[in-house]
């Protein structure tokens, strides 16, 4: 369901983005996919926050967080699996658009469309993921992050991001 409002939400920020940021008539070619990303970020932290009670506090504390989406990705990307986020410094309001892969067989996060925050525990993990990205061999379980992955089931018990990679979307910042 919040996929579908949040395809709605795009199709009115698209119709609004037509020229944003334009020069000489000429619109930026990555303003529909920042307005995507900001408007995804928005439903995925009202929804984890609805299925946990809470974590909007939680991420209000901590050092950085960051949302990611396959939904609605394809038709930005491609046809690779894969799709985009954007990760908030909670100090300075920064946001840092980026890119994520994952891999093309098996369960997990490649499984279905869905969405991911993570919660970072301290500024350095923060850091190290938004300025030199992560390439998860395996699981995150056990490292200076939370993981909660939502899909049109609900809230995942037990996310999985085992061959996924994550970097700094260099056109988008």
């Amino acid at each position: 369901m919040r996929a579908l409002v949040a395809a709605s939400s795009l199709a009115i920020v698209l119709a609004g983005a037509d020229g944003c940021g334009s020069t000489k008539g000429k619109a930026d070619p990555g303003a529909e996919r920042r307005a995507f990303a900001q408007v995804t970020k928005e439903t995925a932290v009202t929804d984890l926050d609805a299925a946990q009670p809470g974590t909007h506090e939680r991420l209000e504390k901590a050092p950085g967080w960051a949302v990611f989406s396959t939904i609605g990705a394809r038709v930005f990307v491609g046809d690779a699996p894969g799709g985009f986020g954007v990760a908030h410094d909670t100090k300075s309001g920064t946001e840092t658009y980026m890119r994520m892969s994952e891999p093309s067989f098996g369960a997990g996060l490649g499984s279905e469309q869905f969405r991911a925050v993570f919660v970072f525990r301290d500024e350095k993990t923060f850091r190290e993921f938004v300025d030199k990205g992560w390439d998860f061999a395996t699981d995150a379980s056990g490292t200076q992050i939370e993981v909660f992955q939502l899909t049109d089931a609900g809230l995942v018990t037990d996310p999985t991001l085992a061959g996924t990679k994550f970097w700094k979307d260099r056109k988008l910042n």
